[in-house]
């Protein structure tokens, strides 16, 4: 008697979910999640690459050609040893946000630091703003581990 009774209890069950008119398909409940999902990385505008140093190597240029080279370390870390070409703005400076404007926006920007912290915090900051922020993956010290020079 019990046994009629849960199957009659699941036969309703089923009965009413299935003629339920809000179920949705799963293509349906993947088509919302996926709204959900891409919504919020549409609205992030532009999210900085992170560069391995040969990449970057290989892009820099060979004479005076306008390039984009950003050292987001102190003045004194800068002091002892740089990227050739590179241009010294402090990250933690007040001035930080003053000193992005002078980039060009349709060119990209390479930034870096020692080891890619500061670095990332200052792409962020560039491709919020529009930028096409490149950030030199594990900064100057995978530079140097490549055995690539420094100044």
């Amino acid at each position: 008697m019990k046994a009629i009774i849960v199957s009659l209890a699941l036969l309703a069950v089923l009965l009413v979910s299935c003629n339920n008119p809000k179920s949705e398909t799963v293509e349906e409940n993947l088509q919302i999640e996926t709204v959900i999902i891409q919504e919020p990385l549409g609205s992030l505008g532009n999210l900085p690459q992170l560069i391995e140093a040969s990449e970057l190597k290989g892009l820099m240029p060979r004479e005076d050609e306008e390039f984009q080279l950003i050292d987001v370390r102190t003045a004194v870390e800068f002091a002892e040893g740089h990227l050739k070409g590179a241009v010294n703005i402090d990250v933690n400076d007040a001035s930080f946000n003053d000193e992005i404007q002078k980039f060009l926006r349709d060119e990209p920007v390479f930034l870096y630091c020692r080891s890619g912290v500061r670095s990332a915090r200052a792409a962020k900051l560039f491709a919020a703003l529009g930028y096409r922020a490149y950030d030199l993956d594990k900064g100057i010290q995978g530079w140097e581990k490549q055995g690539f020079h420094i100044e």
